[in-house]
């Protein structure tokens, strides 16, 4: 079986779990990462993973970058970061779950520690992975009630489809 795993694509193998029927073992699989107690949370990680992973593998940009999906936060990763709502939609969700995974496996801080210092190298590529700029939305000219407009882009700025694991 591990053998036929390796050669699968990340984006496969989390659509794989995801229309796995046996709900025991998909929560089993959960409960075998570190911080996960159902299959709901931790598959939003793989599909964010899976969707990094293809932003990454197309040659796109990760800086200044809001993405689609974001991984379920767990608490105790959030509790290390600014309490700040910066993970929505945002690179650095990613990083910080990617960080937390590896070091967990590794039992060190090691990969962690060497993106940290990768990071902090530049104060505005940070920034962009942290706090994407949002362009404004253009207003329809000539038309009288523009909340429409504004609701809209504040669902966009403050909608998320992730929640807090604990």
């Amino acid at each position: 079986m591990w053998a036929a795993v390796e050669v699968l694509c990340f984006g496969t193998l989390s659509q794989m779990f995801e229309l796995w029927s046996d709900s025991d073992c998909k929560a089993a699989v959960a409960r075998s990462f570190k911080g996960f107690t159902s299959w709901d949370k931790f598959q939003s990680v793989l599909h964010a993973f899976s969707v990094l992973r293809n932003i990454c593998a197309h040659h796109g940009r990760l800086w200044n970058r809001r993405v689609p999906v974001t991984p379920v936060m767990l608490k105790q990763v959030i509790d290390k970061h600014e309490k700040r709502s910066i993970y929505n939609n945002t690179v650095w969700a990613d990083v910080i779950m990617i960080q937390f995974y590896v070091d967990s496996l590794k039992n060190n801080t090691e990969y962690s520690d060497a993106v940290a210092r990768l990071l902090t190298q530049s104060a505005l590529y940070l920034q962009g992975i942290k706090s994407p700029y949002q362009r404004p939305k253009a207003k329809n000219a000539g038309k009288e009630d523009s909340g429409a407009a504004s609701a809209e882009t504040n669902d966009e700025v403050t909608s998320s489809n992730r929640g807090v694991a604990g």
